[in-house]
């Protein structure tokens, strides 16, 4: 019983670790551009599947397949914001949340149209062998993509705190207004935002299909990363670095040890429960910033 919970222990960390890689983008562009981005999980997915066709059916070699789908990400990230968000600049906020949720609904059907409602097989780019600690199992693939969104959290933070341009994204979170003072064009910054919402949900669905498979059920993981910033707070990178582990853990016993007991499904209900409980008793978040307005 102590193996199994341990093992389910560690499994939901290191699920919970590509969790809070995906939920790195949602706080980038809603610090950026105080957007509600709904797309993230869409991103995902139309990652994953992008990966799929270069090194599936195309045949190219892993690594080429990669940097190729990276880049198309990238692409995919600049034309969310040039072509449908830049549009209605100044705008209701309300607006731009909506065109999320139409973003999300359109790579939804896409991803459905390109590899329809079942599960393509994916290039094995993780092994997909377990490592044996006395009685724990550990997946090799699940260590490996939490290693990964590890090195992609570091990345991001030394870019973010000394990068001439992450430092530029980080002013204009404090104040547009400012940065624009300064020289710095804002919407040249909401694009970067958009491009490394894009990378973290490429990479992160290159990881998940990997081991999953590719499958339009991938872009329910934009949801749970969107729990998990709402959790941990909307501004906060440090707050869903740590929420998504604990997300994952909550999820990972639940399907575990109760699901059993109820005949299924009680799993996928748990993360939202704990969004609703943590939302009405902080509703900006564990880490989030309390904003006060004077009327």
């Amino acid at each position: 019983m102590f193996g199994s919970v341990v093992e389910g222990v560690i499994a939901g960390i290191l699920i919970g670790g590509v969790y809070s890689l995906v939920a790195v983008g949602i706080v980038v562009v809603f610090k950026s551009t105080k957007v509600i981005t709904f797309a993230q999980g869409g991103i995902l997915l139309i990652g994953a599947i992008i990966g799929w066709a270069f090194m599936g059916p195309a045949g190219l070699p892993v690594g080429l397949g990669i940097v190729l789908t990276l880049a198309a990400c990238s692409f995919l990230g600049i034309c969310i914001d040039r072509f449908t968000l830049r549009p209605i600049i100044g705008q209701p906020i309300l607006a731009s949340i909506m065109v999320t949720i139409a973003l999300a609904w359109l790579f939804d059907s896409v991803g459905t149209l390109i590899i329809g409602g079942g599960e393509r097989p994916y290039p094995p780019l993780l092994p997909q062998a377990t490592y044996k600690w006395g009685q724990i199992y550990i997946s090799q693939s699940l260590l490996l993509q939490f290693i990964i969104a590890i090195v992609m959290f570091i990345a991001f933070v030394l870019f973010y705190k000394y990068g001439r341009l992450g430092l530029a994204m980080r002013g204009t979170a404090e104040d547009h207004e400012v940065v624009q003072s300064l020289g710095i064009k804002v919407t040249n910054i909401f694009g970067y935002s958009w491009v490394i919402a894009a990378l973290t949900g490429g990479v992160s669905g290159m990881l998940l299909a990997s081991t999953l498979g590719a499958t339009v059920g991938l872009s329910e993981i934009g949801m749970k990363a969107l729990i998990v910033v709402l959790i941990g707070g909307m501004e906060s990178v440090t707050g869903v670095i740590l929420m998504g582990p604990i997300i994952g853990i909550l999820e990972n016993l639940t399907i575990q040890f109760l699901d059993p007991l109820v005949g299924g499904g009680l799993g996928e209900v748990v993360p939202y429960a704990v969004m609703l409980i943590m939302l009405l008793l902080k509703p900006y978040g564990l880490f989030g910033l309390k904003r006060i307005e004077r009327i």
